[in-house]
């Protein structure tokens, strides 16, 4: 028979794990509170698209690839071979920019009435600059692409050219290969990040969610395996597995399916909460000699969800709470890849010892 024995309040509230406890609860509660705002309803952005899309025009500004021949083709082609092709990445069709100039337009206007910013399309209006739909967050993207890069590769470099090898010529650590993999599906979501924030359309918006979603996945069975010491492989497949189904099917329902923004953060972020509080509770727990470093990291982790979950409009409609996000997520990185090679360095010096 299984015996529940419940903590005194005092208990409770000195127990770092009923805090996170606490942390996740207050995450899920603002999760309920996230709604997109309806701007693209309003008539006024809905009469200026459509009007756009049949003169080709906003205010005083009018798009080659906006007028229509006869036949309902574009006039000089279709609008990627309406300019030579280094420059035709630039080049956005009718649709984009009608949307993009008419919610500046009505932006501008509710700003001069003292009104405030609303979403458009589920998303907020941000400035474009050099074509870049989002530049501060594909610059911050960039930037965690080589921080990624260089975290994987310090970690490779030590693993096979610095750490004691065994006489079979393998590596001691026996989570090698799951922080390759990490870095492999990291820098994998970084990148299409970066692509998603310069050109929002459907194809990279799926590459972004579906790569986030499968490195999120990932780094809760690296947590499970590595927190609970899963060294048998015959363990690790059937840990992963449940896992690994989970995210493959939630990766086809986008995919295939529905595009479903909320279902998708809050798959995210309970994904992100779980190894949250695995990590948390194992660096409490344990004496590893960089738990430190490890509880920074979770709780900087924790923290920066919260830009997530509660944004505001960009700022001067270049810097809301996601490229927010993708700042503090830059430091928490070289920490994150500086913990493990100090798991690396602390468990192959431990096994080396075993096998002298």
């Amino acid at each position: 028979m299984l015996t529940f024995i419940v903590p005194s309040t005092n208990q409770m509230a000195r127990s770092p794990f009923y805090r996170i406890l606490l942390f996740a609860w207050i995450v899920v509660l603002l999760m309920d509170g996230v709604h997109a705002s309806d701007g693209d309803a309003d008539p006024i952005y809905k009469a200026c698209v459509e009007q756009c899309e049949k003169t080709g025009c906003v205010g005083g500004k009018c798009f080659q690839h906006c007028k229509f021949l006869s036949d309902g083709k574009p006039e000089g082609g279709p609008w990627y071979l309406q300019e030579p092709l280094y420059l035709q990445w630039k080049q956005w069709d009718c649709r984009s920019d009608c949307r993009y100039h008419c919610m500046l337009t009505r932006e501008e206007e509710r700003e001069k009435l003292g009104g405030k910013p609303v979403k458009y399309h589920g998303k907020w209006l941000f400035r474009r600059a050099y074509s870049f739909q989002e530049p501060v967050s594909v610059a911050l993207s960039a930037l965690n692409l080589a921080i990624q890069f260089h975290g994987w590769v310090s970690f490779f470099i030590l693993i096979y050219y610095k750490l004691p090898l065994t006489p079979s010529k393998k590596n001691y650590y026996e989570y090698t290969g799951l922080w390759n993999i990490y870095g492999i599906l990291s820098m994998n979501s970084w990148f299409w990040s970066a692509v998603f924030h310069s050109r929002d359309v459907e194809l990279t918006e799926k590459l972004h969610f579906s790569s986030a979603v499968a490195l999120l996945g990932f780094s809760l069975i690296l947590a499970i395996l590595r927190a609970f010491s899963v060294r048998n492989e015959a363990s690790r497949v059937m840990v992963s597995t449940p896992v690994i189904a989970f995210v493959t099917t939630h990766i086809l329902y986008l995919n295939c399916y529905n595009l479903d923004y909320g279902l998708n953060i809050k798959v995210c972020v309970a994904m992100g909460v779980a190894q949250l509080l695995i990590w948390a509770v194992w660096a409490g727990v344990t004496h590893h000699p960089s738990w430190s470093k490890l509880w920074v990291a979770v709780v900087g982790g924790g923290l920066a969800m919260l830009l997530e979950i509660y944004d505001f409009p960009p700022y001067h409609r270049f810097v809301d709470a996601h490229a927010l996000w993708h700042a503090t997520t830059i430091p928490l990185t070289y920490l994150w890849w500086s913990f493990a090679k100090d798991d690396a360095e602390f468990r192959t010096s431990s096994l080396h010892k075993k096998a002298k």
